[in-house]
Parts: structure tokens; sequence; C-alpha cells
């Protein structure tokens, strides 16, 4: 039995005021469920990702242990498919199935990455070994999949990328050589993992990574990959213990691919001791939506400091952690939240743990997003990052999910926010929708009588109120009665929403993706013109006006040339249509008719026959009043003023 329940977040602090709340909603059986990735869908194949979402991670409702567990939902968050697998291995107790990443393919599968505990490698014990499902959008599974990788040791796969060449690459750690991973050195511990198979299957590449001090009996793991959108190698990040001498504490490793999987460079950061790591790596654009070789790097995850010792921090709890490279891996100094250390990064939390596992570029900066367990309503602090958690200073201390909104340049935490319900909350995985929402996912709790399990997969859609006016406002005068309105946006604003009027008229509203709009067919007088940037379906920046309007100057009755040709519009008053004659040496017109606020209600290309254009207008849908009329040959235009009264 799937059930699907439907809760807003509940506060016992103050309600979100920097997003809004679209839709949440849980999925889930009786028993438990956690989402650990949410891909974005292309369903109608038309190049663009708003058909829905594919959200995996794992679930323990087929037996009493965990399985694989996919969902397919709409817009609106309404399941269209579940999907449940089970690696097949019985009699062993716990069974541990997951599902870790999802990635849509450039043919429309689903590509799905995890681990199953399996003896496929060996008689002995059962291990964990690498595990990829592919299903069609309907939820069906590809013929020869699901298909195993690795060795006897154990094996997990925690992200996956489609390649530019159309092979998959997977990230995660490995523990023993051999079979599928090769003849590398592999501490028995674990290596950072990366494995390379063709579109049917095929191994075609692997290989194994550790620290700088590859003596230590370290469990080094990969925990995502993304393509440099610059060169097509693979950037990877995650959690590296070889990467200290202590064998405890661990940094943060960044690598650099080749397509054959050699190391090109490599970078390692963290400070204090304890945990240092990254859940997720993106690749930002210095202009949205486009690759340049100024792009960056953003890694987030977790800092765990022995101690207090900075104001950046509050306890030896975890704190959400971001780094911020070059295109060649190196720090960017300058990004830094509250601390200015060079080889720290920028740092976030509160008194408790707090967790960044997942991140996205917003329009002006960064979306950083996790969980909290910390709560400033007991604390008096200016460094306190996290200023609502849904409990109170007497309550078990819960998780709620966490989101923060950082300063592109330098890291400095501009607000934050969290969501969840009166348990347990969580996100693992982030995504901005094209048009201009977001959508994140993880876990949430509920109390047991409501039939849930324990934890439940979680979907929150919403949207970020801080919207941004259009700026650089500018209008020009191309050709006679023609206006071209510019304006400049962020570059990632999915659409704008222009309006403008001949002096005391009706305003003429225009919705356009574009930065600028061309407006024909206008007649003489003073226009005011105003740009509103649609950031989300629901979210509206104020509008942004000129200091000045505009001035539009056309000499009504202009001949065509300097001969006598003569347009004439008979009947004038006509009621359902009229006739447009006019003598000329030219081969084709362009014939319009428009208010005289400025609105085409009709064009039309017409060729010139023997020097005598004639044309006759159906005036039969049209209102009564006064329209504009136009004709253009050889870039010179005639006018005339046509009166519409029907009888």
């Amino acid at each position: 039995l799937l059930i699907m329940h439907s809760s807003l977040a509940v506060a016992q602090c103050s309600a979100p005021t920097n997003l809004s709340v679209t839709w949440a909603k849980s999925y889930g059986f009786t028993t438990n469920e956690n989402a650990y990735s949410i891909e974005l869908i292309d369903g109608d194949n038309d190049g663009v990702t708003d058909d829905g979402f594919v959200v995996v991670g794992y679930s323990s409702n087929v037996t009493t242990n965990n399985d694989g567990y996919a969902i397919r939902i709409d817009a609106s968050g309404d399941t269209v498919w579940s999907f449940t697998l089970d690696g097949g291995l019985t009699g062993l107790g716990i069974k541990p199935d997951y599902f870790y990443a999802v990635e849509q393919l450039s043919n429309d599968s689903i590509l799905i990455c995890g681990s199953t505990k399996t003896k496929k490698f060996g008689p002995g014990l059962a291990n964990n070994n690498v595990w990829v499902i592919k299903l069609d959008l309907n939820g069906n599974m590809g013929s020869g999949w699901p298909k195993e990788y690795g060795s006897t040791g154990n094996d997990v796969a925690y992200d996956v990328k489609e390649d530019q060449a159309g092979n998959y690459v997977l990230v995660g750690t490995a523990s023993i050589n051999g079979n599928d991973l090769g003849t590398q050195t592999i501490d028995p511990a674990g290596d950072y993992c990366v494995l390379k198979i063709s579109p049917g299957g095929s191994v075609l590449a692997s290989t194994v990574y550790t620290g700088k001090y590859n003596s230590n009996p370290a469990n080094d793991f990969a925990r995502s990959i993304i393509i440099d959108c610059n060169n097509n190698n693979y950037i990877v990040s995650g959690f590296c213990i070889s990467c200290e001498l202590s064998a405890i504490d661990q940094d943060l490793m960044l690598l650099r691919l080749s397509s054959s999987l050699s190391l090109i460079d490599s970078a390692y950061y963290g400070k204090w001791n304890f945990d240092h790591g990254s859940f997720n790596i993106i690749q930002p654009h210095s202009t949205f939506g486009t690759c340049a070789s100024t792009d960056s790097f953003l890694s987030l995850g977790v800092a765990h400091p022995s101690s207090a010792t900075t104001s950046c921090f509050l306890s030896n709890k975890h704190d959400v952690w971001a780094v911020k490279t070059d295109n060649n891996l190196n720090k960017i100094t300058g990004f830094a939240g509250c601390t200015t250390d060079v080889n720290a990064g920028g740092t976030y939390g509160g008194k408790y743990q707090d967790n960044g596992q997942c991140a996205v570029q917003t329009c002006d900066g960064y979306l950083l997003a996790g969980f909290t367990k910390s709560n400033n309503q007991v604390l008096s602090c200016p460094n306190c990052k996290v200023t609502c958690n849904h409990y109170t200073a007497t309550d078990p201390i819960t998780s709620d999910i966490w989101l923060g909104k950082v300063n592109r340049n330098t890291g400095v935490l501009e607000w934050n926010e969290s969501l969840g319900d009166i348990g347990g909350d969580g996100a693992y995985s982030i995504k901005r929708v094209p048009d201009g929402s977001y959508v994140v996912a993880g876990y949430d709790s509920f109390p047991i009588s409501d039939n849930h399990g324990l934890y439940d997969f979680y979907v929150v859609k919403f949207e970020l109120t801080d919207c941004s006016q259009p700026t650089g406002l500018s209008a020009s005068s191309p050709a006679c009665s023609t206006i071209t309105f510019s304006w400049s946006g962020n570059g990632c604003d999915p659409s704008y929403q222009l309006q403008f009027r001949r002096g005391a008229g009706m305003w003429q509203v225009i919705n356009t993706t574009a930065t600028s709009y061309t407006a024909s067919g206008l007649t003489s007088g003073t226009y005011s013109w105003k740009v509103s940037t649609k950031c989300s379906p629901n979210v509206y920046s104020a509008f942004k006006a000129p200091s000045s309007g505009f001035s539009l100057s056309c000499k009504e009755g202009e001949l065509l040339s300097e001969e006598s040709n003569s347009l004439t519009v008979y009947p004038n008053p006509a009621d359902n249509s009229t006739q447009v004659t006019i003598q000329t040496d030219g081969s084709l017109a362009i014939l319009s008719l428009s208010t005289l606020e400025g609105i085409q209600v009709y064009q039309s290309k017409i060729p010139v026959l023997n020097g005598l254009l004639e044309r006759t207008i159906d005036l039969s849908t049209l209102t009564n009043g006064f329209y504009a009329l136009r004709i253009t040959i050889n870039g010179n235009t005639s006018y005339n003023k046509l009166a519409v009264q029907h009888q």
C-alpha cells in the first residue's frame, strides 16, 4: 500500500518569509522510506525538464529489509508510478539495498545507481556491490538490467552522470581490488572509486584514488561527480581520511579526471579536526545557463571542529560547510562566510548538528540545503546561523530541512529558513525547475498514528520571494511608428512582463522571455512603459519604469515616394469591409491595421501587380472605432485613418 500524505511546513516559530511553499507531500508505505536524490524529467521530448520528477531512495516495505525505492511524480506532486527493487539475497537478516542517485539520460531513460548486498563475487559472506538500474519513463525495467559491479569487498555508487560520449560515470567507494575494479591498490577500509560503463552496461574503465597519506587504513569515499562544461573533465568530491596523518580526521578531496579516468589534478581542503567533506558539488555559471572559463565549483558538506575555538562555531557539532574553487580547483579566498581563514571555506550553523547536503545556483547566489538540529530561540549570538527550528527549548532535539541563501561572491549568509513537520525532517537533494521555482527532496517523520512508518519520502516545491527588478531600461525608435523597449535581467529569469501605453490610454501587456520587445504600428504621441520580472509562476518583482516617457512623431499622410502615388480607402467609414488601393512602382507591400493605442489587429504581405495594389480587408471582427492604416513599400510608409462603424 502506497500512502501519499500532504502537509505544509508546520512551525512553532514564524512562517518562512523568503520563500513560498507551493506544495509539500510525503510518499511511502507503512514502513520507513528516505529519499536521497530528485531529478527533473523531460517527458514529452521538447528539451525542457518540466514534466515532473523522479525521486529515489530506499523503502523497508517489501521485506523487513531495505529495498531500492523510486517514484515518479508530476509537476503537482501527484504520483505517476512507484517502483521497488529487492536485491534478491535472502536468509541473511538485514539486507541493505539502496538507490542513491538518479539521472535522466539523453535517450530519455532513467538511470539509477546505488548498492545491493549479494554474493555475486564469491560464495562467502555477502558484500555490497555497485547497483545500476535503467527504467523507461513509465517505470519499466530495461532489458538486461539491473547490473552489479565491484569485487569481493564492499562497493557503493553514490552518484552517476552521463558524459558527453553517452557513457555513464559512477563514483563511490571500493575496498578490495579485482573483478570489475581491476588491479589497482585499494585500501581495505575503502578508497574513492570511479567506474565508467557503456550504455549497454559493459565496464569501460575503473580506478581508485587515495589521499596524500595512502598508508593510512582510511575509509575514503567519493559522494558527487559533475562533468566540467568547459572541457568535459570529471570533477569528483567527497570525504578523505587518508588526506590527514591522524587516520581519524577527514578532508575534502577534489579530483579532476580525464575521460580515460586519469588524474589531471587534485586539491585538499579542511582545517579543524574531525569531519570535513563534500556531499555535493555543482558548477555555478558566471553567467547563468552558459559555460565559461571563469565558471567555478561549489562544494557543500560538513565541518566538525574539535571545539568551539572560533566565532563561527558554537560547539563541536557539525556545521554546514561550503568551499568555492575556481576552474583549476584553487580555493577562492573571498568566499568565506563568517570566517576569513584561507583554508576554511564558509561555515553556517548553530548550537547543535547542522549538515549541508546539496546546493543549487540561484539567479544571484547559491541556495544551500540540508538539515539543522539547532535552534536560535535559546541563543543570543550574532554568529548563530540558524534562525528557526520546529521545536521548543524543552522538546527533544529533532531535525528540520534547512535552506540558506548565500552571496555568490562572499559566501555571506543573506537569509535562512527551515521547513518541516513536528518530527525529524531533512533534505538530501535540491534542483531548480525551469519555471524558476525549486524542489527539495529528503525525509520527514510523522506520528505513528497516521499509519506511516517513522520516515517517508518528503518533497517540497517552493518559490523564492526575493525577486529582482529589471535594470538598464532604454527605448529607441528604429523606424517611424515603431518603438523598441530594452532592459537587462540577471541572466536566469524565466520571463518578463512589459506594459506600455500612449498618453492616458489603456496599458498594453506583453509577456516575453526576451529582454527586448519591438512595438510597431504606433501613432504619434508620448508613451510610458514599465517592466517586471516574473521570477517564478507566482512571484513577480515590482515594476521598474524609466524616469521619463518616450515621444514618437510620425508625419500623417506621408507619401511613399516623390511620385504622386495615391492611397485610397473606400468606404471610409466602413462597416464589415473596406478596399485599399494604391499605385506604386514597388513589387511587395506590407499592409497593417492597428488601434490608435498601437495594438496591431491585421497585417499582410501583398504582391503588387502592374503598379497597382488592391486589397479588401475584412472588418467584421473589429469593434467600432478609429484605426491606423499603414502600407509600407520599399521602406516608405503611407498612412491613413479608418473609421469602423458597424450598422
